[in-house]
Parts: C-alpha cells; sequence; structure tokens
C-alpha cells in the first residue's frame, strides 16, 4: 500500500505544496514541514533494497526540494549512504543490450536490470548528485565540517569496494569538494565571536559569501545537476521500443516473494557490517586507498 504510485505522488504533492505555502515561519502550514518529511523518509527506507533506487531517489529529491525552499535540515544523507552500499552496485556490470528504464516512470527495477552497467550508472551518478545537492544547501552553515564528515567516510568507503572506475572518480570528486568545503568553513568560523546559541548571527554566517556562491561544493553540484539533467533529456528523447516477450522494465517481472528476500539479505549484510565495526575498533576507515 505504500509502494505505489498512490503514496509516492501524495507525498511529492504535500511536499511542493509545503515548498510553496510554508517558506515564512509565520505561514499556518509550516508546522507540517515534519511530519511529512518523516513519513518520506520513512517510506524511502521501508524495503531496504536496490531495487527500489527509482523510489528512493525520487523521495530525496522531493526532500532536498523541501528543505532546500524551506531551510529545514531533512537528514537524507543516510538514504543515499545506504543505497551506495547495497552489495549489488558493488558487483562488477555484466553488459547487455537494454537500455535501462526511464526512472521518472518506475518505482523499482528487475533483480537482473541491477547488473546493468546502464543501471548501476543511473543508480549510483543520481544518488552522488543528490548528496551533492544535499551538502551544497548547508554549504555556509558553521556545522558543514561535522555534517559533511560521514558522508566523506562512507564514500571513501565506496570508492574502495567499488570495482568501477568511473564510479570511483565521481564519488571522489564528491568526497574532495566536501573536504575543500569543509576546510573553509573551518578557517571562517575560527575569525567568529558568536556561539551556536546565537541563532540569527549563526543564519547570516558568510551571507556575502552565499549571495556569491563561493563555496567551494557550489561548482561540483551544479555540474553534476547540468549532468543529471542533460541524461533525463536524452532519456525522453528517446524512442520507447518494445522487446517482444518481455514484460517491460518496471520491475514488475519479478514477484513480490523476492522483496522479503532482499530485505532480510539487506538485513543480515547491515548486521555483519555492524559486528564487523565493532571487532575493527581503532581501524582508521578514513585512509585513502592507494590506486
Amino acid at each position: 500500500a505504500v509502494y505505489c504510485w498512490q503514496y509516492v505522488n501524495c507525498l511529492e504533492c504535500w511536499s511542493r505544496v509545503l515548498q510553496t505555502h510554508a517558506k515564512e515561519e509565520s505561514d499556518p502550514l509550516r508546522p507540517l514541514i515534519y511530519p511529512v518529511a518523516q513519513v518520506a523518509l520513512g517510506a524511502a527506507r521501508l524495503l531496504p533494497s536496490a531495487r527500489y533506487a527509482p523510489l528512493r531517489l525520487r523521495l530525496v529529491r522531493a526532500l532536498n526540494a523541501l528543505s532546500e525552499a524551506t531551510g529545514h535540515f531533512v537528514p537524507v544523507a543516510p538514504l543515499l549512504l545506504e543505497l551506495l552500499g547495497f552489495s549489488e552496485l558493488n558487483k562488477a556490470p555484466m553488459a547487455t543490450k537494454n537500455r535501462p528504464p526511464d526512472f521518472s516512470l518506475v518505482l523499482r527495477v528487475a533483480k537482473q536490470e541491477l547488473r546493468s552497467p546502464a543501471v548501476q550508472e543511473v543508480i549510483v551518478e543520481g544518488a552522488l548528485q543528490l548528496l551533492a545537492a544535499h551538502l551544497n544547501q548547508w554549504a555556509y552553515s558553521p556545522g558543514f565540517p561535522e555534517l559533511a564528515h560521514v558522508p566523506s567516510r562512507d564514500l571513501r568507503r565506496f570508492c574502495k569496494a567499488t570495482q568501477v572506475t568511473r564510479f570511483r572518480k565521481a564519488a571522489r570528486a564528491v568526497v574532495d569538494a566536501a573536504e575543500r568545503n569543509a576546510d573553509w568553513i573551518a578557517r571562517k568560523r575560527d575569525a567568529v565571536d558568536f556561539a551556536p546559541k546565537d541563532f540569527d548571527r549563526a543564519r547570516a554566517f558568510l551571507a556575502e559569501e552565499r549571495e556569491a556562491k563561493k563555496a567551494p561544493m557550489e561548482k561540483l553540484a551544479a555540474q553534476l545537476l547540468d549532468k543529471e539533467r542533460q541524461r533525463i533529456a536524452a532519456m525522453q528523447a528517446t524512442d520507447v521500443t518494445l522487446t517482444r516477450g518481455g514484460r517491460g522494465s518496471d520491475g514488475t517481472s519479478d514477484s513480490d516473494d523476492d522483496d522479503d528476500d532482499d530485505v532480510r539479505r539487506a538485513r543480515d549484510e547491515a548486521e555483519d557490517d555492524d559486528f564487523d565495526d565493532g571487532e575493527g575498533g581503532g581501524e582508521d576507515d578514513d585512509d585513502d586507498d592507494d590506486d
């Protein structure tokens, strides 16, 4: 009942309503931002499977837009980092002649499509673009160094795990931009004399730089957004082709029983990761890998 177009469209509709009618603190719909964001976050993680990457990316895009319009922080980074950590995306892709499905028209993909290079590219590059956009929204916040620490650490892990060179380079570009932005913010905030409790002064922090878009994250976020728009435009411009004997690429060719298998496998992997982290203790995951 949750993973259907009616539910997703409803969440997107409410997100757009709040983007327009809840911008100011005095707007009567302002209190709805938190519950709508929580419902969307919960829906995105209801089935932790790479097959539902189209739905997750769609909801994160709506949450990013809601956060940007209202100024409310929405923690979407864990959703994107979890998506990049799914084992299906760390396996070597298998060559195929099939075109990837249009992610704007599907909520899930079939299992066999997750090994397609084109599908993996759409998922990984879409996740990195949304993560860069999320970080860029808070690129002028005094708390950016702390905000960017976990995404940078997990992206380094992704660089070590992925077998695709272009994915590794794209993830490193996000890490490099985030680290340069964090260093820039750290230097700027060392020169201020207000405390975090001084909300008005913290909000005005780097106001001139924000207006001029001087943050190091700005350039990368704009480049990734432009690339994503070009990809979507190219996808929509191509003619729709039908293949004989297939049921389409919306993921419905798999039975719902596979969803339970995906969930159990994802939870087992998460438990194994937690156990490894506990056993690892003092290991430093931040060390860059040697190429």
